[in-house]
């Protein structure tokens, strides 16, 4: 029902005119086939839980097909939608995108609708493979369990003797759904206000990003509601602890900075993200990664990630009641982990690429180390 409002709002922003509409259209797809070569399971998208790999080849966890449809109205204004179908979600037709665009000026574009939330250096199209140098990004930096906003995001373009800016600004509600496999799964982020501004950079071969957003976040999910419940029962409605585990109205922040360096045949990308949800219950998180890859032929580029996990755990305050506390420090754990990925990528034609990853991750505590093997083809129609 939100979709269909959402889709009646922005036809009826529309200006009604005779000249005829143009429609056009562009797709993209990405068939990933992997496994995990230990006894852990590899989940690279911390939004789709049933996207993970397991001890057996499967193609499901990050395949997909989506189709992008344009109608454009005048030179200014234009409606954009796109379709997605995904194996992680049992390849049913989602609508990730649909916005009004209204160029105002050369340099000022406005977007209204619902829209990619822009929180990375490829939030844009982390969806196209194609456009990636890698099979995937790189998951580990990639930390904030929601992809969407249905709001206002404003665009404006502008240069400082020879560096070209690019400066974004977006105000939204957020309604999304993460399905985590841990530690609190079905994890809903519901009419949560979000806020943020980004800058991006570019010198020559040097582009850079910096971005802040905030937002007063109402998170849900069973296994965080079953927690409240218990603490509830052990501790009281008017106690701290239960304050804190409704998590309604918590306010969230996510910081970003990112770097890339195109020379002839190298490439060099850098993110450094931060999550913090300002709630003694859930992990302070940092992660960052750095990438390099060398065209040895025009088709043929080889790459190295490196990744780092840097969380804190939150400071929780045990009860002493054993279902309680393993229900709050499962919450409140942190990720503490190095890992490495080695992969190429090989240009079949203008339009379809060939990759193939192997990547692992050793955590702490050495009990969830992760090996994994994905080969796929990217491809744009």
């Amino acid at each position: 029902m939100k979709k269909i409002l959402l889709t009646a709002a922005i036809l009826a922003a529309v200006p009604l005119t005779s000249q005829a509409v143009e429609f056009s259209y562009k797709g993209y797809g990405s068939l990933i086939g992997g496994m995990s070569t230990d006894q852990v399971d590899f989940q690279p998208n911390i939004k789709y839980g049933n996207g993970y790999y397991d001890q057996s080849f499967n193609i499901d966890p990050e395949s997909r097909l989506a189709l992008q449809l344009t109608a454009k109205f005048t030179d200014q204004v234009s409606v954009v939608g796109q379709l997605i179908a995904r194996g992680a979600n049992d390849w049913d037709i989602d609508l990730p995108w649909l916005y009004l665009n209204y160029q105002a000026t050369d340099s000022v574009q406005i977007r209204v609708g619902r829209m990619k939330a822009p929180y990375y250096l490829f939030s844009d199209f982390q969806d196209v493979g194609y456009a990636l140098p890698w099979i995937s990004t790189p998951s580990n930096a990639y930390i904030v369990p929601a992809d969407y906003i249905n709001g206002i995001n404003v665009l404006t373009s502008f240069s400082t003797g020879d560096i070209e800016h690019s400066f974004e600004v977006y105000a939204s509600v957020m309604n999304d759904t993460a399905e985590s496999r841990s530690p609190a799964p079905d994890l809903k982020i519901q009419d949560s206000e979000i806020y943020g501004i980004s800058l991006t950079s570019t010198y020559d071969w040097l582009t850079t990003r910096m971005t802040y957003n905030e937002g007063d976040v109402n998170l849900k999910s069973s296994a965080l509601e079953g927690l409240h419940t218990a603490v509830v029962a052990v501790l009281g409605a008017n106690s701290p602890m239960a304050s804190d585990t409704t998590l309604n109205g918590t306010k969230a922040t996510f910081v970003g900075f990112s770097a890339r360096g195109d020379f002839e045949k190298l490439f060099v990308i850098a993110e450094y993200n931060i999550l913090d949800w300002n709630t003694y219950i859930l992990p302070h998180v940092e992660r960052a990664y750095i990438s390099a890859g060398y065209s040895i032929t025009e088709k043929f580029t080889p790459y190295v990630t490196l990744s780092k996990n840097d969380d804190n755990d939150a400071s929780v305050t045990t009860t002493g009641i054993p279902a309680v506390d393993g229900g709050l420090l499962a919450v409140s754990k942190g990720s503490n982990a190095e890992g490495w990925a080695l992969g190429a990528r090989y240009d079949l034609m203008p339009n379809v690429a060939l990759k193939a990853e192997y990547s692992s991750t050793n955590y702490d505590d050495k009990t969830n180390d992760e090996n994994t093997l994905r080969v796929g083809i990217d491809f744009l129609f």
